[in-house]
């Protein structure tokens, strides 16, 4: 994978952090969703989810929010695998284009692999070329669409990778 242009640091997300993750997924999330400062806000304080803020010098970059689950039922040979989604990625506008997103997307993953997940699955809007663009980059295969899946009526696509 490409090496991110700026030394990151990553930290879980907390209550400080707050501010900087729902005014960015406001302004990132703004054309799927109705109010994406709240659905960011609920996902940051869903129980069993995830958040991580990358930051170089101090200055937060961008984010994501994981969520895993027990399957509870066997997946091929694994008999109770876990099972984890990334519920968002942002990067910050200043930092597009430096491999802030890349970073996120590995750092999710070894996140999800630390918690015991054999998959990750994710979706992105059919318009979002840039996401897939880097989830593919990644390993991410196109498992499904789904119509009229955001809130500007846009299908999405569903993708799902091995870990």
């Amino acid at each position: 994978m490409r090496q991110p242009l700026l030394e990151l640091a990553f930290q879980p997300l907390d209550s400080s952090d707050e501010t900087f993750a729902i005014g960015l997924a406001r302004h990132v999330f703004a054309a799927w969703s109705r109010d994406a400062g709240r659905t960011a806000f609920a996902m940051l304080r869903a129980p069993g989810h995830v958040a991580e803020v990358a930051s170089t010098a101090g200055e937060r970059l961008g984010f994501y929010v994981l969520s895993s689950r027990r399957l509870g039922r066997p997946f091929g040979p694994i008999v109770n695998p876990v099972v984890a989604h990334l519920d968002a990625i942002a990067v910050h506008p200043r930092a597009e284009g430096q491999g802030v997103g890349g970073a996120l997307l590995e750092q999710a993953e070894r996140r999800a692999r630390a918690l015991g997940a054999v998959v990750m699955s994710l979706t992105t809007a059919v318009g979002n070329s840039r996401a897939q663009r880097l989830f593919a980059r990644h390993g991410f295969l196109r498992t499904m669409k789904t119509s009229r899946a955001y809130a500007n009526d846009e299908d999405a696509y569903e993708m799902f990778k091995a870990l």
